[in-house]
């Protein structure tokens, strides 16, 4: 190849020749670890992106990138109000709440929610038992923002069998 490109024949011995081998394996190699790392990553984003997905609801897989009229929104936006309350019951949940002095990390604790409650006629409320025996009663925002960062830190989650 050299020589048809016009170009002289380097002089290789065969120590050279293995020890530039050797220097581009490892370029190679930490290539792949790197990739690894990043692929390893991104597959724990979608995971979790699936596992949000799956708890708050989804489009079928035919409906996907399809332009929804005025009224398919509007039906959409009125199913997803009337989702039963119940089907989160059993569910875990997680949520930062401050370190014990000034300036301390927020810490994140783990919940289950156990029941649901109408403290008036209009807006449901989810129980939240956490952990560490605290608790408190959760709206829908707190709901929805308790799930996602769950399945964000599922796997720092230590309950034995989580739902």
């Amino acid at each position: 190849l050299y020589l048809e490109v016009g170009e002289t024949v380097p002089e290789w011995n065969s120590e050279d020749w293995a020890q530039a081998k050797r220097k581009a394996s490892v370029v190679v190699e930490k290539d792949l670890v790197q990739n690894s790392l990043s692929i390893q990553e991104r597959k724990k984003e979608l995971d979790s992106a699936r596992s949000i997905s799956s708890v708050l609801g989804k489009p079928p897989e035919a409906e996907k990138g399809k332009k929804r009229s005025r009224e398919e929104i509007s039906s959409s936006v009125a199913k997803k109000k009337q989702r039963n309350p119940k089907s989160f019951l059993g569910h875990r949940v997680a949520k930062y709440f401050p370190g014990a002095e000034e300036g301390d990390e927020e810490v994140l604790y783990f919940g289950t929610i156990d029941y649901i409650s109408n403290h008036d006629d209009d807006e449901v409320w989810w129980h939240v038992q956490y952990d560490d025996d605290d608790q408190e009663d959760w709206d829908e925002s707190d709901l929805r923002k308790g799930i996602k960062l769950y399945a964000r830190h599922k796997d720092e989650d230590t309950k034995d069998d989580p739902v």
